[in-house]
This record gives C-alpha cells, structure tokens and sequence, in this order.
C-alpha cells in the first residue's frame, strides 16, 4: 500500500483524533478527516523504514472508540 488511512470510511460517521507518532514520540501526521491518509511524509521528506504508532479517536454507530496499533513503513 502507499498511503495508510481508514480502510472503510463509510462505516465512520467522524474522527475526532487520527496521528501517527514515530518511535521517539514526534507526532508525524495529524488529521481529523476520515478522508485523510499518511503517505509517509513528513513536512515534505520521506521518512526511513521503522514502526510507527497511530492513535485514533472516531465515531461509529453512535459510540465513540479509540484505537492504537502500529504501521510499518517500507521504503
């Protein structure tokens, strides 16, 4: 894949929160439309292969859930 992003938006009714993190921390990109999706860039630079983080705050069928797992980026 080439980009990482909601898999079904039409199942979300919103997102609140979507980020991803690299190992340090730094929040590498950020969005709250469910349109959105990380193409492995950050401020206009491609990042190195490693395991990143995303956290996800969204809305689906009236509740609220949150997610967090990880993506691995090849390069």
């Amino acid at each position: 894949n080439d980009v990482f992003g909601i898999s079904n938006p039409f199942i979300v009714e919103s997102i609140e929160t979507f980020y991803i993190l690299d190992r340090w921390g730094n929040k590498v990109f950020e969005t709250n439309l469910k349109s959105d999706s990380w193409d492995g860039m950050y401020n206009g630079q491609k990042l190195g292969p490693g395991t990143f983080t995303y956290v996800i705050t969204y809305n689906c069928r009236g509740e609220t859930q949150n997610k967090v797992g990880s993506v691995l980026l090849l390069v």
